[in-house]
């Protein structure tokens, strides 16, 4: 009966020793760590996806709307003939895409001069996929930590983040979608953060994040076609995939803030 008792003993402290170290966030940055090794090792392992040319294109046709006059003026060849032959982004077919994030990697490649083949250009951009699904990763984990504080989910909810088969493939070549989901993670963080503490710092992190997740290079309101029909946003766009009837979202630094001072006055 006492051998009993004393077995019984041991198997609980031993579940409880299991569960403290599930929620210790040692146990959190050991598989964060783990998951960044691992994705930096087999991010090469992925080839182009079917929009990685359309989305570099409209990336670099954003950045030479921006900052088109320097690059003209550059010493390098390579520079000025991207300059030159990249279209103009007002009669672009997909201007109205959010590219301020991408316009990050089009930097990379003009760091080198737009020199870099096919394989590296790809390479840099899916690298900066998964770093941003990495970083995901992270505030979803402090997101889940604000809201069951130290128990076992926040941890088994970010292996299910990271795991989760579908995302965790498109978070090595997906510059679009996967880009997107990443920052609207990392926009509800900052959001949620801001609610608990109405701080002017929170509230520019938050309208910030939110801008950054799909502010184009010029408005949408001027971009996105024709209006049509009676519902108010709804308009006619022409793309590589032919006319469509879309809802006109126009998310920018000013819309941004404006949905904060709606949510603060709920």
């Amino acid at each position: 009966m006492k051998s009993k008792t004393v077995r019984k003993s041991r198997l609980e402290k031993l579940k409880q020793d299991l569960i403290k170290g599930l929620i210790s966030k040692k146990i959190a940055v050991i598989v964060f760590v783990l998951f960044f090794i691992f994705g930096i090792f087999i991010v090469k392992d992925y080839g182009a996806g079917a929009d990685d040319n359309y989305e570099r294109v409209t990336s670099l046709v954003n950045y030479v709307h921006v900052w088109g006059p320097l690059m003209r003026a550059s010493e390098h060849e390579s520079v000025r003939v991207i300059a030159e032959n990249t279209p103009e982004l007002a009669t672009y077919e997909d201007r109205y895409y959010g590219v301020a994030l991408q316009s990050i990697t089009v930097l990379a490649e003009h760091l080198f001069g737009f020199r870099l083949g096919t394989r590296y250009f790809f390479l840099i951009r899916h690298i900066f996929v998964f770093f941003n699904y990495f970083l995901a990763g992270i505030f979803f984990y402090l997101i889940l930590r604000r809201r069951f504080g130290e128990s076992v989910f926040p941890l088994l909810g970010v292996l299910v983040f990271i795991l989760s088969p579908r995302f965790f493939a498109e978070a090595f070549y997906n510059i679009k979608d996967n880009l997107f989901f990443s920052w609207m993670v990392i926009s509800g963080c900052f959001v949620l953060r801001w609610l608990e503490d109405r701080r002017a710092r929170f509230y520019i992190l938050a309208a910030a994040a939110l801008a950054a997740t799909a502010i184009p290079t010029e408005p949408l309101t001027s971009s996105s076609g024709t209006r049509v029909g009676r519902t108010v946003g709804s308009g006619v766009v022409s793309s590589k995939f032919g006319t469509k009837s879309t809802v006109s979202l126009s998310i920018s630094a000013i819309a941004s803030s404006e949905i904060l001072r709606i949510l603060a006055s709920v």
